[in-house]
C-alpha cells in the first residue's frame, strides 16, 4: 500500500507516498474509496490530502477530483501543507552571573545559577533563571521574556519602564505588553 489513511477528530487524512507514480496512487485511492468502510448512507467524512513533497500538475489535480466525484463517498477538505518546524536551541550558561558582569543575550537562554546583585543582563530573547534574579535585567526586544522562581530586590527594565526592588518568591514570568510590564502570577509583589 502506498497510501496511509489516518483519522483525526473525524477527518480523514490520506498520506501519499511521494516516491510512487501518480497513476498507481490514483488506482489505489479509487480502490480504497470503493471499499465498504468508506460507503455510508448520508455520511460523507471530510478528507484532506497530503502529497508530501510532490507537486501536482493541473492534469493530475483534475484526475484526483474526477476520482473523488466518481466514488461519491468523501468530501474534499483540502490539501495538507507540511509546515517546516523551526528548531530552536536553548543556550545554557552553567554558572551564576556575578557583580560587575555584563551579559548580552540574543537567543533563548537558561542560566543554571543566579543573576547576582550588581550583575547586568541585556535581553533580546527568552531567559530562564533557575536560582534567582537579584541583579538587573533589561529587555530590549518585544519577544523578551523573563522566567524565574525567585526575584529579590531585582531591577527589571522593559523599554524604559522599570520595576525597582522587584521581589517575588513564586514562579513568575515577566514580559512586556500594552506598554506595561506584565507578571503572569497574581502572587507577584512589588516591594
Amino acid at each position: 500500500m502506498y497510501i496511509l489513511v489516518k483519522n483525526q477528530n473525524g477527518r480523514l487524512i490520506f498520506i501519499f507516498d511521494d516516491q510512487i507514480q501518480f497513476d498507481k496512487l490514483l488506482i489505489e485511492l479509487k480502490g480504497l474509496l470503493e471499499k465498504s468502510f468508506f460507503k455510508h448512507k448520508d455520511y460523507f467524512p471530510k478528507a484532506f490530502f497530503d502529497f508530501k513533497s510532490r507537486i501536482l500538475s493541473e492534469e493530475e489535480l483534475i484526475q484526483l477530483f474526477q476520482c473523488l466525484i466518481e466514488t461519491k463517498c468523501i468530501l474534499f477538505g483540502g490539501f495538507v501543507k507540511e509546515q517546516p518546524t523551526e528548531k530552536k536551541q536553548l543556550i545554557m550558561i552553567d554558572r551564576s552571573i556575578h557583580a560587575g558582569e555584563i551579559l548580552y543575550i540574543h537567543e533563548d537562554t537558561l542560566i543554571s545559577g543566579s543573576i547576582n546583585p550588581g550583575a547586568y543582563v541585556y535581553l533580546q530573547a527568552k531567559l530562564y533563571v533557575l536560582k534567582g534574579i537579584y541583579g538587573t535585567v533589561e529587555a530590549v526586544s518585544q519577544d523578551a521574556m523573563i522566567s524565574c522562581q525567585e526575584y529579590k530586590n531585582a531591577t527589571i527594565v522593559f523599554f524604559g519602564k522599570t520595576l525597582h526592588s522587584f521581589t517575588s518568591f513564586t514562579m513568575s514570568i515577566l514580559y512586556y505588553k500594552d506598554n506595561e510590564i506584565v507578571c503572569d502570577r497574581e502572587e507577584c509583589v512589588n516591594v
